[in-house]
């Protein structure tokens, strides 16, 4: 009697257990199992940091200027084709350019032919030989060599704000208003059939419009690939499309964290939404992340204004920054060639800004006044690139890419 109460005891809990696993693999809900780790976010601790603290040197690269091809504002700058050429790009225009800074070609928004209603999202391809990007309007994706030759022209058929690829048959899709084809916020397109195949976090109807953020929702880590679940404070790993989405990061900002129920609150748009953020000090939409060993840089929306934030891999410590001072750029001088801690781009070990030329100008100029001849003198010596970069600035010159070496550990 005691054998087959111990059998059937037993068939019970394999039962159970071939169940369980069953649910698991065909759940769409995003659990895991692994445990993420904390980012702790101070965002009423705002610091002020050095860039010598963080990086170890830099070196420039101008733009080549020409009136068919101003650029303006840089948004987006990655580096593709085997390190060979550069994607620049901003809400109306991208361009191509070689590594030394020579004009390629470009892509436009407009009506006319080979004109786009829209261009975002724009991202390196698998192999990196191709780039893609999405018109949101159309709801298309497209895929271009760099040789400004189009490679493929998908159908989406859905509001997708932005998409890339997993491998070279995949596309990872953020899609902020459910349709036939998905309820899902993240999908999985396959490129040969125009399918998804997969999705994961259900479109929760009473947080559809605070999904449409226009946020960087995907990316690369090395070989990796994450996810931000906007907009909540989790950061996924997606790189094996078959398994379920790994919580890798939560951005814990304590008391300042934005709750769930709080999205259940009538906003009528987004702009209440954070006025609602500022009255009452929360944090919420995390975006803009970049990772450079050993740092990950990214910012977020605190008490109605953004911020940017630095986490330190090694040190398992973050700073949200007030301010910054660059005291790498010109040795034993500080200059601000940058308004803002924005990094547009990055390369394997640098993070990549981009200058305004005026603003170059106006702080090379003021340094000039303010030393004496020799130290003046000096300068045209150590920081040769800089200084003749400033010396051809006109009206009429494009934006100025600084590349800033990750400092090492």
């Amino acid at each position: 009697m005691k054998f087959i109460n111990l059998f059937l005891v037993s068939v019970l809990l394999l039962g159970l257990i071939l169940f369980s696993s069953c649910k698991t693999n065909h759940s769409k809900k995003a659990t895991g199992f692994v445990k993420a780790e904390s980012v702790n976010l101070h965002p009423e601790k705002l610091k002020e940091i050095k860039f010598s603290d963080y990086f170890s040197g830099y070196k420039t690269l101008n733009l080549n200027t020409d009136t068919s091809h101003m650029i303006g504002r840089i948004e987006k700058v990655l580096v593709g084709n085997g390190g060979k050429d550069l994607l620049v790009s901003n809400s109306r225009s991208l361009s191509v350019f070689d590594n030394a800074g020579n004009f390629i070609f470009n892509l436009k928004r407009g009506k006319g032919p080979g004109e786009f209603s829209s261009i975002a999202s724009v991202q390196i391809g698998i192999p990196d030989s191709v780039f893609s990007f999405i018109d949101i309007y159309r709801q298309k994706l497209f895929i271009y060599g760099f040789d400004g030759k189009q490679k493929r022209e998908v159908n989406l058929n859905i509001l997708v704000e932005s998409a890339t690829p997993l491998n070279r048959n995949l596309y990872a899709l953020y899609v902020t208003m459910p349709n036939d084809r998905t309820k899902y916020k993240l999908n999985f397109l396959d490129l040969k059939s125009g399918k998804i195949i997969k999705g994961y976090f259900p479109i929760n109807k009473k947080y559809i419009r605070f999904l449409n953020l226009h946020s960087s929702n995907f990316f690369y880590a090395g070989s990796k690939l994450y996810f931000i679940n906007t907009p909540f404070d989790t950061v996924y790993d997606i790189s094996h499309f078959q398994d379920i989405p790994k919580p890798v990061y939560i951005l814990n900002t304590g008391k300042h964290r934005l709750k769930k129920e709080y999205l259940n609150h009538d906003f009528n748009n987004i702009m209440e939404l954070v006025n609602f953020t500022k009255r009452n000090a929360y944090a919420f939409f995390f975006n803009h992340f970049v990772q450079v060993n050993p740092f990950l840089f990214f910012s977020y929306s605190y008490a109605g204004r953004f911020y940017s934030a630095i986490y330190n891999l090694h040190t398992k410590k973050a700073v949200t920054l007030r301010g910054f001072t660059d005291d790498v750029l010109i040795k034993n001088h500080t200059v601000k060639m940058f308004n803002y801690f924005h990094p547009v781009g990055h390369t394997k070990d640098a993070l990549i800004f981009a200058a305004d030329p005026l603003q170059i100008k106006q702080q090379m100029d003021s340094l000039k006044q303010s030393l004496p001849p020799n130290q003046w003198l000096q300068i045209q010596k150590e920081d040769h690139s800089l200084y003749h970069i400033y010396k051809k600035i006109t009206l009429k010159t494009n934006p100025v890419l600084f590349f800033y070496s990750s400092k090492k550990y």
